[in-house]
């Protein structure tokens, strides 16, 4: 019976070291490839040895230049067209006057017939031609009417593109704090993760050792696991941010990030 249970401890305890190694290796290996696809480049100032005046002078140009590439969105392309047609409607308006006047115009039956009085064409005591102009009334009246619907019109368009601009503006605005709020906490997490994934070695090898028992060591593991699962959660809601946000921009988000980070160097100099 004692014998039966030295080979047990022993076959446990080398199972465990066994599962010690493979268990650090899959931790380490999942903690460097956890996907920062997006955050990789994202921030174009890291490293950078910046006071916090700095930090908020190029959060103000990141913001401004988001939002300059999110105000070539379809919607305001089609605001543009609204104006430019409420423009034209304007000119049509201004000269609709023009479509109102009736000319007539006719030849002298005289002529055509060539009658003569005693002797006499008899075109010669009237006219050869009979032309008339016919005037509404209200002519002026439609024509100030129409220019000034056509007036609002236009105030109506611009009107509707300011409003445009101003929504995509709080749009982007609300996207880039979302994607910064995303991105510190994916960092966060994996600061506690790579904690937890050191806590649950230690158990692992303190188990080994014998110093705490196999609850102890299941506890840090449950632990580890759940860091674990709130990495990868944190992760996919950083990636859902960036998309939102580049949906917004028209354009991957580390791009846009690169060139501000060289605009800002060129400020610089």
């Amino acid at each position: 019976m004692m014998r039966l249970l030295s080979v047990g401890l022993v076959a446990g305890v080398l199972c465990s070291l066994s599962f010690n190694c493979t268990a650090q290796t899959v931790s380490n290996d999942s903690l460097k490839n956890v996907s920062m696809t997006h955050t990789s480049a994202v921030d174009p100032f890291a490293g950078k040895a910046v006071n916090n005046s700095d930090n908020g002078k190029n959060d103000s140009l990141i913001k401004a230049k988001l939002i300059g590439l999110a105000a070539n969105n379809p919607d305001i392309v089609i605001a543009d067209a609204g104006i430019k047609i409420a423009q034209t409607d304007y000119v049509v308006a201004k000269n609709s006057w023009l479509g109102s006047l009736n000319v007539s115009s006719n030849v002298n039956e005289f002529v055509i017939d060539g009658t003569y009085i005693n002797g006499i064409a008899a075109s010669t005591y009237y006219p050869k031609y009979n032309v008339g102009l016919s005037v509404p009334l209200d002519i002026f009246s439609k024509t100030k009417g129409a220019k000034n619907v056509a007036t609002q019109n236009i105030v109506i368009a611009k009107a509707a593109k300011d409003n445009r601009l101003r929504l995509i503006k709080e749009e982007v605005l609300i996207r880039y704090e979302n994607y910064k709020q995303e991105k510190e906490l994916a960092r966060l997490q994996k600061i506690v993760t790579e904690e937890d994934n050191d806590f649950y070695i230690a158990a692992q090898k303190s188990y080994a050792d014998g110093t705490i028992q196999l609850i102890d060591m299941n506890k840090t593991y449950q632990i580890y696991i759940a860091s674990q699962s709130k990495l990868v959660s944190s992760q996919h809601d950083l990636n859902v941010a960036i998309i939102h946000l580049e949906e917004m921009i028209g354009m991957p988000l580390d791009q846009a990030l690169a060139s501000t980070a060289s605009d800002t160097v060129t400020y610089g100099q």
